[in-house]
């Protein structure tokens, strides 16, 4: 009879552990996961530090999708550098730390626009 309890009782132990296995998978699995990553200069920055590309899609009813762009996300960059290896390099590590990302939203050319405007004569001007 004690046999049979202590067989039940690791049983019991076996299911909970079991259950438990399940909805801890279930509740990882049910975050929206980061699928898209933002890439890019000051645009990039404001949307990605004010959440808009996110809010955005949440408001499409597309709430499975997070980005993701703290270290591509940076003001002041130009094209040339995210063109360059290190620039390069640092998208491919995110695409590396986010598996799920499968999307790239790349927002460049507005500081290299605005210096070949400041480095102009303003011929307008005169």
């Amino acid at each position: 009879m004690m046999r049979n309890a202590v067989y039940f009782s690791c049983m019991s132990r076996m299911r909970v552990m079991l259950y438990s296995l399940i909805f801890l998978v279930l509740a990882v699995s049910a975050q929206a996961a980061p699928r898209i990553l933002i890439v890019g200069d000051s645009w990039a920055a404001g949307v990605w530090m004010t959440r808009a590309l996110d809010q955005v899609l949440q408001e499409y009813g597309i709430t499975d999708v997070e980005t993701v762009g703290d270290a591509t996300a940076v003001a002041g960059s130009k094209a040339s550098q995210w063109a360059a290896a290190d620039g390069r390099a640092v998208i491919t590590q995110q695409l590396a730390a986010y598996p799920t990302i499968d999307s790239v939203h790349l927002i460049i050319g507005g500081n290299d626009v605005l210096s070949r405007i400041k480095d102009t004569d303003h011929a307008c001007s005169k």
